[in-house]
């Protein structure tokens, strides 16, 4: 038998629900239960969203919790709703990693942001400049700090190949990478921008310089190439570029939010819906 994949969750995905020391049981997406009794409102401070956290994670057995700041798409620039790493952590950059544990939260960003992250970063929160000497990577902080711990994820916003090479490295001290299937900082958002789905338009020929048909044409002679019999896309402008379109879900980003499957005689693009009105 074939051993289990990180995120093979698949066949059991299903509402994460929260069982409180006092026995009440709750579904993560009620966004007030996280803290009984308290009031909801939406102008939490740094450390209330901390708090907040910190009580759905131990409810849920986690000793620490992953929040990237990529979409579902692996993006790096996102639209407001999956602004999830800023909205926690009050820095905006485009890049950067949050890890939250009952007494610590992390943030590790790249040297482009390392003036603003420190100060937009409350004292709540340490900052980890990526790649400066003296500061371990994510994994080997979580090697050395998280021994035999539980790491908590919303799998939809981390790659299969990055949470697979994870949790090979971290199963060496015992450490297990765990698939959250609701998202802790969407219970917290009370105020959260709905998803965006904005109209989509079609770009014309004369700009894209090839047809719809000859992309596929070309995808599916690599499709023989690498002898498959479809693939997934999820990357937006690859999708945009693919089926020459452009949207708008994403600011200064001419993309919107879809996912495509290629095989030799079909092509299917996946689309949100798009109310009226």
């Amino acid at each position: 038998m074939a051993a289990p994949q990180p995120f093979d969750f698949i066949k059991k995905r299903k509402k994460t629900k929260i069982k409180t020391k006092d026995g009440f049981e709750l579904e993560v997406s009620c966004p007030c239960c996280y803290d009984p009794g308290s009031p909801i409102h939406s102008n939490l401070t740094p450390l209330q969203r901390l708090t907040g956290l910190r009580k759905m994670m131990a409810a849920l057995s986690i000793d620490a919790y992953l929040v990237p700041s990529e979409d579902a798409h692996s993006s790096e620039y996102v639209a407001v709703a999956d602004e999830r790493r800023s909205w926690l952590s009050g820095f905006s950059g485009s890049a950067g990693v949050a890890l939250v544990t009952a007494d610590k939260a992390l943030l590790w960003t790249d040297g482009r942001y390392f003036t603003q992250a420190a100060a937009q970063l409350s004292e709540d929160w340490t900052l980890m400049k990526q790649y400066q000497p003296g500061v371990p990577t994510i994994e080997d902080y979580v090697l050395k700090e998280l021994r035999s711990k539980v790491v908590g994820v919303d799998p939809m916003y981390l790659s299969a190949g990055r949470a697979r090479d994870w949790a090979e490295k971290w199963a060496g001290v015992g450490t297990t990478l765990e698939p959250v299937l609701s998202n802790l900082i969407d219970a917290l958002w009370v105020d959260r921008p709905n998803d965006p789905a904005n109209p989509i338009t079609i770009h014309p020929l004369s700009l894209a310089g090839e047809s719809v048909e000859s992309k596929l044409e070309r995808t599916r002679e690599a499709l023989n190439e690498a002898e498959v019999g479809a693939v997934v896309i999820n990357a937006l402008d690859q999708i945009g570029w693919l089926y020459n379109l452009r949207g708008s879900d994403i600011m200064c980003n001419p993309v919107f939010f879809a996912y495509t499957v290629v095989t030799q005689s079909e092509a299917h693009l996946f689309l949100r819906l798009v109310e009226k009105g």
